[in-house]
């Protein structure tokens, strides 16, 4: 298995010097009897994601929406802040890192730091955001706009991944602060 991850990884040119960046939702999916069907409070967080999106459009960073085979169909209030024609992909893996679709729409951009956030921080976010550590790039999110499945106990997870997008990657407790740092840093891209 280590040896087709490392050949997985290895698609991927070297992160850009000037470290574009582009947006990647993970897994915000809306069919019918999946993980997100009874969204409850997630809806507040739905709306963060949504201005994150509305955000990084604004300021011409690309938007990719990433979603799985059994459950296709994105989240209407993402696709809508993404506007007309927004780039969706349907991952095979648990990281986004091991599908050869991601590589080359990564390349294509000459990324050098994904702002990412989605559904399952502590499974597929987390596979996706190790990975794009491990290949050089950069990786920035926001307690906001990540999510746990409903079958994870939130404690026990707050001790183990937590630390992980605290000391891993440049990470910010509100999606407003995460939305400032992108304005200060990436408006004039």
């Amino acid at each position: 298995m280590e040896q087709v991850v490392r050949r997985a990884l290895n698609r991927f040119a070297k992160p850009a010097a000037r470290s574009r960046p582009v947006l990647v939702i993970v897994d915000m999916h809306d069919d019918q009897g999946s993980i997100i069907s009874s969204r409850g409070s997630t809806d507040s967080g739905i709306q963060k994601i949504a201005e994150v999106i509305s955000a990084a459009k604004g300021m011409h960073i690309p938007v990719l929406l990433i979603t799985l085979p059994e459950y296709p169909r994105i989240l209407q209030e993402l696709l809508d802040a993404a506007g007309p024609d927004p780039r969706t992909m349907i991952k095979l893996y648990r990281s986004c890192f091991l599908d050869p679709e991601f590589a080359g729409i990564i390349n294509e951009l000459t990324i050098g730091t994904l702002i990412l956030g989605g559904w399952k921080r502590n499974k597929c976010v987390l596979a996706t955001a190790e990975h794009a550590l491990q290949c050089g790039f950069g990786v920035m999110t926001s307690e906001d706009i990540l999510f746990h499945g409903s079958e994870d106990n939130a404690t026990t997870l707050a001790s183990s991944e937590r630390g992980f997008y605290r000391e891993k990657t440049e990470f910010y407790e509100t999606s407003g602060a995460l939305i400032a740092k992108m304005e200060m840093r990436y408006k004039s891209l």
